[in-house]
């Protein structure tokens, strides 16, 4: 299986997501699967992430170039968030994708994945807290294969909120 994971994080970082991000990769790893961490190209470490988090496996990670404008200010932010899923659409639609390929992402931000229902191949979203009902969130919910909560509230809260079948 081939899984792409997608996040719109500086890699590797020293926040605490990056370890998460890192740590997930690898547990995937160590069960089979050929991952590859998909980040937007921006400054940071020059170690690689197996390296700067001490992993037991290389993990694949592919840059993407994106318009970077730093993270001050929404504008600048959500510039830079549109062209990594830009970026990221384009980079999953000219792969050769087998059909036991599929996405992962992790709920950073409330922007940057939603360009993955658009990529084509079966997505799995890790939601940590609640989400506001709108749109953009329905769409992408309603078409994940799956949802990852990572609290029983946290799962309920989407069930009722977004009408979620058991199944998701």
């Amino acid at each position: 299986m081939k899984l792409y994971y997608i996040a719109y994080a500086k890699m590797p970082t020293e926040k605490a997501h990056g370890i998460h991000i890192a740590k997930t990769c690898e547990a995937f790893a160590e069960q089979g699967i050929d991952v590859t961490l998909v980040v937007p190209n921006r400054k940071g470490s020059t170690l690689s992430v197996q390296e700067f988090y001490g992993l037991r496996r290389d993990i694949t990670v592919v840059r993407l170039s994106v318009i970077d404008l730093g993270n001050k200010g929404p504008i600048r932010y959500r510039i830079t968030a549109l062209s990594f899923v830009c970026s990221y659409v384009w980079y999953l639609w000219t792969r050769e994708v087998r059909k036991e390929s599929l996405v992962y992402t992790v709920d950073i931000d409330h922007f940057s994945f939603l360009g993955i229902p658009f990529s084509g191949l079966p997505y799995f979203s890790e939601i940590h807290g609640g989400k506001k009902k709108t749109r953009l969130q329905c769409f992408f919910l309603s078409h994940s294969s799956g949802i990852i909560a990572t609290t029983p509230i946290t799962g309920n809260e989407l069930k009722i909120r977004f009408r979620l079948p058991d199944t998701k």
